[in-house]
């Protein structure tokens, strides 16, 4: 009887053993094997490449004749493009608007011009695609669908002028903003 449970025991390991180890083959006492595997990976997330003349983009709006508007209105809009390409693996992209400069608290979509302005009384209007403006005092956030097998995206705003004051001083104006993109 006691050789029949040792049996069983021993069925038992052999079964769990097999499972454990399944693939092992058992070599010859005096056999060794030595196996060295290097494994290397890289891990890179999705992420879209963004072209070296649109990281940094300087954009020039026509002449404003404040003369012609009245304290809020607007001059011609200009388009910014932010062309996204290579987004393998990306199917959304956030794009976070920080103003460089302050921003009205009376109308938090304008950026006040930078202490290098010539200029005074104006704003930049900052837009999105839809033309409607962005509003700095909240996390400004632009999303993006990227179409199922495209690639590239371009991420659209753009910039006006805006009458601020009841004073306007010529000259040149001056202002900033950068954007950090997540792309999900």
């Amino acid at each position: 009887m006691e050789g029949v449970m040792i049996n069983r025991f021993y069925k038992f390991i052999c079964s769990f053993l097999v499972l454990v180890f399944l693939g092992c083959v058992p070599t010859p006492a005096k056999a060794t094997s030595h196996m060295l595997i290097n494994v290397r990976a890289t891990i890179v997330e999705p992420s879209c490449t963004i072209s070296i003349s649109d990281i940094n983009q300087t954009l020039t709006l026509d002449e404003f004749n404040a003369a012609n508007f009245k304290v809020g209105g607007t001059g011609p809009s200009k388009q910014v493009n932010i062309i996204l390409e290579n987004c393998g693996g990306v199917t959304q992209v956030k794009a976070a608007i920080n103003p460089d400069d302050s921003y009205y608290a009376s109308d938090p979509g304008v950026l006040k011009l930078s202490p290098t302005s010539t200029a005074n009384g104006v704003g930049f209007e900052i837009l999105d695609s839809d033309h409607n403006p962005l509003n700095f005092n909240a996390v400004t956030q632009i999303t993006l669908d990227v179409p199922s097998g495209d690639r590239s995206i371009v991420l659209i705003m753009f910039a006006r002028l805006k009458r601020m004051s009841t004073v306007v001083i010529p000259g040149v104006a001056l202002s900033s903003f950068s954007y950090d993109l997540e792309y999900l």
